[in-house]
């Protein structure tokens, strides 16, 4: 399993454990539209903070080095 894969697998299961809280603290009978806005509202809160995070991330591909 090579980086590609790895990574494909960490953004699986970050989806997966971010529906997982979403639905604990929503899930509930009496959940109220109030709930909802405060838990998307840390959820909106979150995506900038990671998005800040990854800024900092080389993206570009590296030069291969010759082989002598």
């Amino acid at each position: 399993m090579g980086p590609p894969q790895i990574n494909q697998a960490v953004r699986q299961i970050g989806t997966v454990l971010g529906v997982a809280v979403t639905v604990a603290l929503l899930g509930g009978a009496s959940a109220q539209l109030a709930d909802f806005r405060t838990v998307f509202g840390w959820e909106v809160a979150l995506c900038v903070v990671t998005a800040v995070l990854c800024l900092s991330v080389e993206t570009q591909p590296q030069q291969l080095k010759a082989s002598a």
